[in-house]
């Protein structure tokens, strides 16, 4: 297994992990539109900071990837994209696109009318970084497998932008499993908020972000403390 800098050649990977990793999961039942989800999800960071996208391969086969912005434009850059979509999806609504598909309508719907109240406060002056994996290769070690790997080398990447946190949001339930696994990893939770869209399960979305150590000189790395 290698972690490298992405190549142009790379995004069809990449696209393909993100919709089967997508909402949980479960994008293709919530909504058909793949390249809208495609266009909001990754083009803030391929189109405008590609040098901020790592990939993880295994004997060729990319199986993960992790995408970041370093830039203070991140927030005005995928709200232009955010916005171009947004209007899409409301003409092809209206167009009846979405008639004999239930789901995507109420989709939109949401996105147009909630999404905004589901979206948790970001910190200040921090990078900000989304990563998925296939899922055989979620299970291995948060420190030693994929996942650690991936964030460890983006974490020199932020350093050397000068910033000295960096965050990211994950789909949270009230049990918090998946929480006390990035809390190990060093992360700190910033905001949370109830994620509405899954209207038929309790789900936030919560903003995890981890602060360099400046006395330590370090990142905080994974810890069973």
């Amino acid at each position: 297994m290698i972690i490298r800098r992405y190549r142009p050649e790379d995004r069809p990977s990449i696209e393909r992990i993100c919709l089967d990793t997508g909402l949980r999961g479960r994008l293709f039942e919530i909504f058909r539109d793949t390249d809208i989800f495609l266009d909001m999800w990754l083009s803030p960071y391929l189109d405008y900071e590609p040098e901020g996208a790592l990939v993880a391969e295994d004997d060729g086969h990319v199986f993960g990837y992790l995408v970041g912005s370093f830039s203070p434009r991140f927030a005005w850059n995928a709200g232009r994209i955010m916005l171009r979509n947004a209007a899409r999806m409301a003409s092809r609504m209206l167009a009846g696109r979405y008639a004999d598909h239930p789901p995507s309508e109420r989709f939109v719907r949401w996105f147009l009318y909630d999404a905004i109240h589901d979206i948790p406060a970001r910190p200040p002056r921090s990078s900000h970084l989304h990563f998925n994996l296939e899922a055989r290769y979620r299970d291995h070690h948060f420190r030693t497998g994929p996942a650690g790997q991936l964030l460890r080398r983006y974490e020199q990447m932020v350093y050397d932008h000068g910033l000295r946190s960096y965050y990211g949001t994950v789909f949270t339930t009230p049990t918090r499993r998946r929480l006390r696994l990035y809390r190990h990893g060093g992360f700190e939770i910033y905001d949370s908020t109830r994620f509405t869209l899954f209207h038929d399960d309790e789900v936030y979305l919560t903003a995890i972000v981890k602060y360099y150590d400046e006395e330590r000189g370090e990142w905080p790395q994974y810890s069973r403390s």
